[in-house]
């Protein structure tokens, strides 16, 4: 039953395909600067500094190891984690089992009811964080130009309660509204992101 909910769930028929859709005008054209800093090659201390900006003991991946054995032991480990690294960044050569995954399933309230209150969270290979990680870091000067203002969850600096704000703005609006025009709002009960 609780794997065929979360088949069901992450299923690509709900998917949207429709490309022809999308206003080629939002999508921002990038200086000379922008795209030869997105073209630089990765190097060592862009590893380093991904690997030990995790926090050491947060998750183990599916090896037995967490950040910290590799910070721990980074004179001794450090070479072939950065040639790993550097390999699958600069060379886009990533070993398969860099890939390899724990699926855990983590209750998201106290009293289990049903299914839908199950999360499923990934533990990945520290190697595999550390090279998402550095490949964000590398993103992260031009990210404020590809993600929307209206965008608040997830982004340094905004919070998911500047909606509440937001709502709060236009339903003051509409109730001071004058005059024979019809006016609606639409709730919509989405899913929290991480469930999709």
């Amino acid at each position: 039953m609780v794997h065929d909910f979360f088949v069901d769930l992450y299923n690509d028929s709900q998917a949207c395909s429709h490309n022809d859709d999308l206003d080629k005008d939002m999508f921002p054209l990038f200086s000379l600067k922008e795209f030869k800093h997105l073209s630089d090659p990765f190097i060592q201390d862009d590893v380093k500094k991904a690997l030990f900006n995790i926090r050491p003991f947060k998750a183990l991946g599916p090896n037995g190891f967490h950040a910290g054995f590799y910070q721990w032991f980074w004179n001794i480990s450090g070479h072939s984690f950065l040639q790993v690294a550097l390999s699958a960044l600069n060379r886009q050569v990533l070993p398969l089992e860099l890939n390899d995954t724990l699926l855990v399933i983590i209750p998201k309230a106290e009293n289990l009811v049903c299914v839908i209150q199950l999360r499923p969270v990934s533990l990945c290979n520290v190697a595999y964080k550390v090279i998402s990680k550095a490949i964000v870091d590398h993103l992260k000067p031009i990210l404020p130009r590809l993600i929307a203002p209206t965008q608040c969850s997830f982004i340094p600096g905004r919070q998911i309660t500047d909606n509440v704000a937001v709502v709060q703005k236009i339903l003051h609006s509409l109730r001071r509204k004058k005059g024979n025009i019809d006016s609606m709002i639409i709730k919509l009960d989405l899913e929290k992101m991480y469930d999709r």
